[in-house]
């Protein structure tokens, strides 16, 4: 090995040990489950023989140490070798995570309090964040919450954490307390607590992502749902100001759930360029359908812009990307311009971008048969928008958070 190779590998261990040590046991199991098994793999391995030339290296080679560099007896990563043997069912990977949060509780502890002070003992900032796009878009979340709530208050003796919307909210609160939307939450709660036994638990099953047909047994996600319950909606979106899509009444379409922008968000775009809202309204002007989807067509385009596609500009007049370009029906609309300036312009842009989540791809309503549930509307006859590895409406991305566009946004 050479010595610029052998610097290169000690600084990726560093920063790769530096990050676990800046957060918790989420992030690293986050690491272990990266598709870079091999880089990381390799990295470990030419690492092996630097132990007793750093001190915080050979503490994380060390066997036992628990950490994502961690080496077997036979100098080889642990954590690889033994990743089918160590990873357990997803409930005990879940109770692993959730240990020190449960602690807090058995002893008797603030758990309110401990979330606030430290929220990625429980769940990682991106995912946090992430989970709250889905909620406000009326997309499911997964079981993590429940399962997090039900440990809690068993090892609490008592209920503390009433829902999964109230554990996601004090997590969400306490990395972002200020574009926290108390009055929208509270809302969603109230209305679910108001719910009848089983329209309740309807809801709570939906919003953990199980397939609930109200007429039948819970179906799991391998099981086809018949076609009489194609065009139900489920009841999260009905809680989070979002509207059931009329077309769904109709065999054939799967259509999200209309979700209107509030423009009461205290983010602003902040870090583009003199000319962005120029092109955006560009962009916008012969893309976007009615009302709000002036918006969604300006977020997606500042997703492919945040992700490093070239400038806006070279974005926009892309006639390859987008039809309006290439028809010439693209037209410079200083009225467009002027509201994406405005203050509700700037909150419904920040709003939009939220609930996109980083989805730089879209279709109009001649597509809409192959509109998704997991896809996002903001106007009944706008574009659904929807990330480029979703080939298909029932594709669903699973992938990392895309946060690029997080960059250009302050005050959330």
């Amino acid at each position: 090995m050479t010595q610029m190779r052998k610097f290169e590998q000690e600084a990726i261990a560093t920063e790769i040990y530096e990050k676990i040590q800046e957060t918790n046991s989420v992030v690293q199991k986050e690491l272990e489950q990266t598709k870079k098994y091999k880089d990381i793999q390799a990295v470990v391995d030419e690492l092996a023989d630097l132990q007793n030339e750093d001190e915080e290296l050979n503490k994380a080679f060390a066997t036992g140490s628990g950490n994502l560099l961690e080496l077997d007896a036979n100098k080889r990563p642990f954590r690889w070798y033994n990743q089918a043997e160590q990873a357990g069912t997803k409930t005990e990977q879940m109770t692993n995570q959730l240990a020190h949060i449960v602690g807090v509780a058995k002893s008797g502890g603030n758990v309110y309090s401990e979330i606030q002070n430290n929220p990625s003992s429980v769940v990682a900032r991106d995912r946090a964040l992430t989970d709250m796009g889905k909620l406000l878009s009326g997309q499911p979340i997964g079981d993590f919450y429940a399962v997090a709530r039900e440990q809690i208050n068993k090892a609490a003796g008592k209920e503390i954490i009433k829902s999964d919307v109230d554990l996601l909210s004090a997590i969400y609160r306490s990395y972002e307390p200020n574009s926290f939307d108390a009055k929208q939450i509270e809302q969603a709660v109230r209305l679910r607590d108001q719910l009848p036994a089983a329209q309740k638990n309807f809801f709570d099953r939906r919003l953990r992502g199980e397939y609930a047909n109200p007429n039948a047994a819970i179906l799991t996600s391998n099981q086809p749902t018949r076609a009489g319950f194609e065009g139900r909606i489920p009841p999260v979106a009905g809680v989070t100001s979002s509207i059931p899509h009329p077309l769904n009444r109709q065999p054939g379409y799967t259509l999200p759930n209309i979700t209107p922008l509030a423009g009461q968000s205290k983010g602003r775009l902040t870090g583009l360029p003199a000319d962005a809202y120029k092109w955006l309204a560009y962009g916008a002007s012969g893309e976007a359908g009615p009302g709000d989807d002036i918006y969604g067509v300006a977020a997606s385009i500042l997703n492919r812009f945040a992700e490093g596609r070239g400038s806006i500009q070279a974005i926009v007049t892309n006639p390859r990307q987008y039809e309006a370009v290439k028809k010439g029906t693209a037209r410079f609309r200083p009225d467009i311009e002027a509201k994406f300036n405005s203050p509700e312009g700037q909150a419904k842009l920040v709003e939009a971008l939220m609930r996109l989540q980083g989805r730089t791809d879209f279709k109009g309503r001649a597509l809409y048969k192959n509109a998704g549930r997991s896809d996002v509307l903001f106007d009944e006859r706008g574009n659904f928008y929807h990330h480029p590895e979703e080939k298909s409406k029932r594709d669903v991305y699973s992938g990392p958070p895309k946060n690029a566009w997080r960059k250009f946004v302050t005050g959330i």
